[in-house]
């Protein structure tokens, strides 16, 4: 089974994803956490450059980085998702496609550009979604209040402290549209909540999806090994 955890930055989603799996591997289910960018050492140093590109004195183009950041997933869905779910483990992603589709496509208007990009038929598995997907809402003003009670910051905190609302009002228009077409693939969690409310809510959600899913191999890892099959 796949799990994507998603949300904006400070919705607490990574605090939760430490929950989910603590849940799976109490009832004896072998758990790999990743994330996106990241998940594997080319994902992390592919990640460093898409920091720091900001400040860069030859920054990169649209294309460039839409590039990078899907050589990263390529290489994580080959190396780390697949191989996790063939041995049928639970695999729990903090961020994945929906964060890219939000932040690329709808921040940075390059829609199109990710659209013509996962037509190339070695990529299309990428457009695979995951078999559940947990979304951390937040609004504005407890970002704010969690920047503040953090007190410290990197680039990527930065970055995202110039967009303001920019991000919630995305996240939230993409994931409300998402589970009006698929809400039995999706769960809004309302993130704004104190944690250990937020954390009963998704102990609730992950019994569930267990309970929908069992032990069958993901659904998922069909789609994508089906996909890989025909076009590779």
């Amino acid at each position: 089974m796949f799990i994507s955890v998603e949300g904006p930055d400070y919705s607490g989603k990574t605090t939760q994803v430490a929950v989910i799996k603590d849940y799976y591997e109490s009832i004896g289910k072998t758990v790999t956490v990743t994330r996106e960018p990241g998940g594997t050492e080319i994902g992390m140093k592919i990640r460093e450059i898409l920091v720091q590109e900001d400040s860069l004195n030859d920054p990169l183009s649209v294309t460039e980085q839409l590039l990078l950041l899907y050589t990263a997933r390529l290489h994580h869905v080959d190396k780390v998702i697949i191989p996790a779910l063939k041995r049928g483990e639970v695999v729990i992603s903090d961020r994945y496609i929906d964060s890219t589709y939000v932040y690329q496509g709808l921040i940075y208007n390059h829609k199109e550009a990710i659209d013509e990009l996962l037509q190339v038929p070695t990529l299309k598995h990428l457009i695979s979604r995951p078999d559940y997907t947990f979304y951390y809402d937040i609004d504005f003003d407890t970002v704010l209040t969690r920047m503040a009670a953090r007190g410290v910051s990197n680039k990527l905190d930065e970055k995202y402290a110039k967009l303001k609302e920019l991000p919630i009002d995305a996240f939230k228009h993409h994931f409300y549209e998402l589970n009006k077409k698929d809400p039995g693939a999706i769960k809004i969690i309302d993130g704004c909540q104190d944690m250990q409310t937020v954390k009963e809510s998704t102990l609730e959600v992950s019994k569930a999806v267990l309970e929908a899913f069992g032990d069958i191999r993901a659904p998922y890892l069909e789609r994508v090994l089906e996909i890989k099959s025909w076009t590779w």
